[in-house]
């Protein structure tokens, strides 16, 4: 069996608005994303500013497809969407994920 180096990699933790004071910097400038990154998929949980941290430093040549799932509709969980490096590239398969709005599919 092969071992694979699985990672979890909080790239955004602040709640609300991104900062860019240096005084917040002790609790995270970024809004809600978390990475888990797997040998066959990357999962992005939320898409606050801190998914343009982790599209700024994934691989062109990573051809791992990235999953995206949204906890809910909040600014500061969508805020990173377009500024998501990997959804204009065109070398990454990108899928997002979204919960149901009062019991529509928005999909």
């Amino acid at each position: 069996m092969e071992l694979t180096e699985n990672k979890l990699i909080f790239w955004g933790t602040r709640g609300g608005l991104p900062s860019g004071e240096i005084t917040s910097a002790k609790y995270g400038l970024a809004t809600s994303c978390v990475e888990l990154s797997f040998s066959d998929r990357h999962i992005i949980i939320d898409a606050g500013s801190g998914i343009s941290l982790f599209g700024k430093q994934i691989d062109l040549n990573d051809t791992k497809p990235i999953d995206i799932l949204i906890g809910h509709y909040h600014y500061d969980h969508l805020i990173g969407l377009p500024f998501f490096l990997p959804l204009f590239s065109g070398n990454h398969t990108v899928r997002i994920f979204l919960p149901e709005l009062e019991g529509k599919k928005w999909y």
